[in-house]
């Protein structure tokens, strides 16, 4: 749930770095599995909230531009 978290924070908050002022909080992550060991099928449950939000973002952006 990490990644999950990470991803919906993102756009919300700015690090303040020391002589650097503000820079995006940014989160990469890396699944790590064998072949065949399902990840893509546990990334589509485990971020379908997101999916669903970025749909909807852009859905809202083409009706705007």
């Amino acid at each position: 749930m990490r990644r999950e978290t990470s991803t919906g924070l993102q756009a919300q908050r700015d690090v303040a770095l020391p002589g650097s002022g503000q820079k995006p909080l940014t989160g990469l992550f890396v699944s790590v599995a064998e072949s065949g060991e399902r990840k893509s099928s546990v990334d589509r449950v485990a971020l379908a909230a997101v999916y669903r939000t970025e749909e909807r973002w852009r859905g809202e952006k083409r009706r705007v531009g």
